[in-house]
């Protein structure tokens, strides 16, 4: 019998072996039949975005820097499931059962009130987890299999080759391209980055559980003297066996001459971060309350500004279009001088409380979040001594309330004059109606408002479609497995952008033809562009009226100000 079993369980996976053989070979040659196919009918060119090289010579081959200029943020990676032995793929899945579990017996219960014991969720967790075990756990094919192992390979001689090259690879900011430069070059600009702005000093130890135990005493005595709820206490008490140590790394912005590098401070599991979340929680929706008339909430915001200001009259023919930045923002601000403004920006607008919480509770939460803002680079133990650090949720809003203070006299002035003044985090627009020596000197003044602030003067507006230089013509391919509403929704999305940040017919044209070639590019049916085209106005406008042709540009400034009009909710 034992011979026989084993002759049985031969024969069977030599079949097995055969069967997926002949599955990869004919699936092979149908998939290669059909690209032809493709390529033949529709003249299909295949784009991607191009990994950015920033070293004299890479070792590299041209598989491995395609495969890296492939792997951006809408690359599909094969299922990675087949890498793992059958112990962790049931681990993973056990994990996944316990969190979905987690949140849907918590709603049930709270919600609903249905006991934790109720045969209905037994019934659920039973068919959640076989569910569970079809997706993870089914056998795969040979082509899938093989395709995951060769990418993993492929994967792990990148990793040597880079690291014998002393190469580091990073996502660019803004772009989501890949970057590869010398791990010298970063040093020298993170060093040169150190040093101009001193935000940063070193550690002689690791400070982790100095400052878990400074957060837990805080919030247990805030909790004793009831200035803080339990479930308040819930959210912002860090777990002991989940805590870690901040660690600070840099991402190149090529789009920048010189490719500076901006600092992330990756904070996710800091003592800190439950306060730093629902600090931020409980003063940005007052900020964004109280300084709406001061904040540009995206494209479209300015462009109704500026529509409204024309309308009034105060557009002439010697009106100043201003843009500019702040420099390094979030890294140069004074930390108790921050928290001093915080409170005057709450008594400013009758503030004593905010959800009970006394305002001189809420800047001792606030001083532990930006005072014991510590982390760890290139081996070394670190303490930010200016401002809060980019990666904490509170240290976004609370540069947003010191510009509120560093602008008034600014915005002062240009209400007066029926100006527009708007700020986008760190990017500022205004009009103006003076000469250009009166508009140096203000923005000189403005510059000394503050010796932690200082400006940028070399912005300019643009009122069509903007597109950086380092951006490639890349969407989610047409020849990708998504369901069908994912395309239809990056068409509609290209389009109405187009439409609200043309001002003129020319360059609502000259957009429409790009955003042509870039579908184009990615596979997209020509037929197929045209038609989410008239689909995509008939969406904003058939509750108003009858799309007519867009041939004038009548037709086109109407068209506009009604899906200008239509987006005000969105916004």
């Amino acid at each position: 019998m034992t011979l026989l079993k084993c002759y049985l369980s031969h024969y069977t996976n030599r079949l097995i072996r055969q069967i997926r053989y002949k599955e990869a070979c004919v699936h092979v040659k149908l998939v290669r039949r059909h690209h032809r196919h493709l390529l033949s009918k529709q003249q299909i060119v295949d784009v991607y975005p191009q990994i950015i090289v920033d070293v004299p010579k890479i070792s590299l081959n041209r598989i491995q820097l395609d495969y890296l200029s492939k792997s951006g943020p809408n690359y599909i990676r094969s299922n990675q499931s087949s890498l793992h032995s059958y112990k962790h793929q049931e681990k993973h899945v056990q994990e996944e059962h316990k969190n979905i579990m987690n949140v849907i017996t918590r709603y049930l219960i709270r919600e609903h009130h249905i006991p934790l014991t109720a045969t209905i969720i037994r019934k659920f967790s039973q068919q959640l987890e076989t569910s569970l075990h079809q997706q993870y756990m089914i056998p795969l094919s040979y082509l899938n299999i093989y395709r995951t192992r060769k990418e993993f390979k492929l994967m792990k001689s990148i990793q040597h080759r880079l690291k014998k090259g002393n190469y580091i690879l990073r996502e660019t900011d803004k772009s989501g391209i890949f970057h590869i430069g010398t791990s010298v070059d970063y040093e020298k600009k993170a060093e040169a980055y150190r040093q101009k702005t001193g935000a940063y000093i070193e550690l002689d130890s690791n400070p982790l559980w100095s400052v878990f135990d400074k957060v837990i005493l805080l919030l247990n005595d805030l909790r004793s003297k009831k200035y803080i709820l339990s479930r308040q206490l819930d959210k912002m008490m860090p777990k002991r066996e989940t805590v870690q140590l901040a660690y600070l790394y840099f991402i190149p912005k090529p789009h920048k001459a010189g490719t500076p590098l901006r600092p992330i401070l990756s904070s996710m599991n800091m003592p800190t971060t439950g306060i730093s979340k629902f600090l931020d929680k409980l003063i940005r929706p007052i900020f964004d309350k109280h300084a709406r008339s001061t904040t540009i909430i995206g494209g479209v915001d300015l462009i109704q500004r500026l529509e409204a200001y024309t309308t009034n009259g105060h557009h002439i023919p010697n009106t100043y279009l201003c843009a500019f930045d702040i420099t390094d923002l979030y890294t140069m601000l004074p930390q108790e001088e921050s928290l001093d403004i915080l409170i005057e920006f709450l008594l400013q607008h009758s503030y004593q409380k905010v959800q009970n919480i006394p305002i001189d509770i809420i800047r001792k939460l606030a001083l532990i979040v930006i005072k014991e803002d510590v982390f760890v680079y290139e081996k070394k133990f670190c303490r930010q001594v200016i401002d809060g650090a980019m990666g904490s949720a509170f240290t976004l809003t609370l540069p947003n309330i010191f510009m509120w203070k560093w602008q008034r006299q600014l915005v002062h002035r240009l209400e007066v004059s029926n100006e527009i003044y708007g700020r986008y985090v760190d990017d500022i627009f205004f009009t103006s109606n003076d000469s250009l020596e009166s508009i140096d000197q203000m923005l000189a003044k403005a510059n000394n408002f503050h010796s932690n602030i200082k400006l940028n003067t070399n912005g300019a507006l643009m009122t069509s479609a903007y597109h950086k230089e380092a951006a490639e013509p890349y969407v989610v391919p047409f020849g990708l497995d998504h369901l069908g509403h994912v395309f239809r929704n990056t068409v509609d999305t290209a389009i109405t952008r187009v439409v609200r940040y043309s001002t003129v017919l020319s360059q609502f044209e000259k957009e429409i033809r790009q955003m042509k070639l870039l579908f184009l590019y990615n596979g997209y049916p020509p037929r197929h562009i045209d038609w989410r085209l008239i689909i995509s106005f008939r969406k904003y406008l058939s509750k108003n009226f009858i799309l007519p042709l867009i041939n004038t540009s009548d037709d086109f400034g109407y068209l506009r100000h009604q899906l200008l009009t239509a987006s005000t909710a969105t916004a």
